[in-house]
């Protein structure tokens, strides 16, 4: 048994340019698992 924890980021493509950041996991029957997730505000050049 391993304990894995995926951690992934994605950019969201719109007018408010955003980052979706998650966390997963594989739980005892094989499946993804979703921990945490949350979005955040990515840099541009306004910053």
């Amino acid at each position: 048994y391993y304990l894995v924890i995926g951690i992934c980021r994605l950019h969201l493509k719109n007018k408010y340019l955003r980052t979706l950041l998650c966390a997963t996991r594989i739980d005892v029957d094989n499946a993804l698992f979703s921990i945490v997730f949350g979005v955040n505000n990515a840099k541009t050049n306004e910053n």
